[in-house]
């Protein structure tokens, strides 16, 4: 189907759902937000790559809000259609938005239930689902294949209002949140929000978050897409959608129709709510990333790994308070730590593969403290872990 029949058949649906039943949109009252335009040039920022998919007659949904890309399928967030009252469910679809099943929200069931979403894979065949909903709680899910299952209601603590927009960073598993124009957060369940930011031009509804660039990809007015930096700042990317009166959730992710591209499935509130799949234009893939992850608990055992450092050669260890030192001459002179005064704790040799490890026993004294690992032949910084 070309665009243009594309265009026409979706003007056409939006006119028949009118003489149907109303569609209610969980909209931005302030409707504020930057209109960016969509590009419609083929492998280009913006372009369409699947879609628009109805998800709102096969579950018999009309307030569809979040999307998530998790284990190959398309999740969205729905709280059941207008007519017959609020029915909160996690509605399943195929990569080319056929219904599967629906899964049972546990939410705090007040307004419009789950919001944005966002998932990680923890095994061959495991995930965890994050869903965001009212009074700064965050909905715990896991799934192995067959069965999405309820962990956990998560109160995040210094976040006020809804948990909107959602998404998380994988090096360190901090999350980011913004509800329409209010704050923008950075936050763990564990300690609460971390930091707090501004952009009140952002309207925001789903966020979407790029390894690649280290952006966030947020849907706002117009809808549209708008790249902003981890503190919310605006960066260059931003296109319009085609779909769609309301923005709804998002999700960054790569998708096999977008070949050594990142993509973005978007979800539309809509007559009907739909999602469709956008080209970011960021290589996806590309060098390893120099990771440490942390197993264990302070006080007591802890392990550190390092992956994908320089092979068969040293990488540094070092710890401190957190906070920013850069190194000022010698020998990876320019290098940003996340280390307020960094110190030396030991000195590994990467294996063949470019792994390092260290365990030990850590005192009351040292909980809290920042870690990084540097690969010293390629003046290269892990991310920080948190001991």
């Amino acid at each position: 189907m070309t665009r243009l029949t594309i265009l026409a058949a979706l003007t056409a649906s939006a006119l028949f759902a009118q003489a149907g039943v109303a569609q209610q949109n969980d909209v931005d009252p302030a409707a504020a937000g930057g209109i960016n335009v969509q590009n419609t040039a083929l492998a280009a920022l913006g372009s369409l790559v699947a879609g628009p998919y109805d998800v709102e007659t096969a579950p018999f949904d009309n307030r569809c809000l979040g999307v998530t890309e998790m284990g190959g399928f398309l999740w969205v967030t729905g709280g059941g259609h207008s007519t017959i009252g609020w029915s909160f469910m996690i509605h399943q679809y195929d990569m080319n938005g056929n219904f599967i099943a629906d899964h049972p929200q546990v939410t705090n069931a007040t307004s419009w239930g789950g919001r944005d979403m966002s998932s990680v894979k923890t095994g061959a065949s495991s995930w965890t689902l994050y869903a965001g909903s009212d009074n700064a709680e965050l909905s715990e899910y896991s799934w192995d294949g067959v069965t999405l299952t309820h962990v956990a209601l998560h109160s995040i603590a210094a976040l006020s209002g809804t948990v909107r927009a959602l998404c998380q960073r994988p090096s360190d598993g901090h999350f980011f949140s913004k509800s329409f124009t209010s704050s923008h957060y950075e936050f763990t369940i564990a300690a609460g929000v971390l930091v707090t930011s501004s952009n009140a031009a952002l309207s925001a509804y789903g966020y979407g978050w790029d390894d690649a660039s280290q952006s966030i990809w947020s849907t706002t007015s117009g809808p549209s897409v708008q790249e902003v930096d981890a503190a919310c700042v605006n960066r260059a990317g931003g296109f319009g959608v085609t779909w769609g009166t309301a923005q709804g959730g998002a999700d960054v992710y790569v998708d096999s129709r977008n070949p050594g591209f990142c993509s973005m499935v978007i979800l539309g509130q809509g007559s009907p709510d739909s999602i469709e799949v956008y080209d970011l234009a960021v290589v996806c893939g590309g060098p390893p990333v120099y990771t440490v992850t942390k197993t264990g608990t302070c006080p007591g055992l802890v392990t550190l790994t390092s992956a994908n450092g320089t092979p068969s050669r040293p990488s540094a260890v070092l710890y401190g308070n957190a906070g920013s030192f850069t190194k000022p001459s010698g020998a990876c002179a320019g290098l940003t730590l996340g280390i307020s005064q960094p110190t030396l704790a030991v000195m590994l040799n990467n294996d063949a593969q470019g792994a390092a490890s260290v365990s030990f026993n850590t005192s009351p004294a040292f909980c809290g403290k920042t870690v990084q690992f540097v690969d010293v032949l390629s003046c290269t910084a892990s991310n920080a872990v948190i001991l």
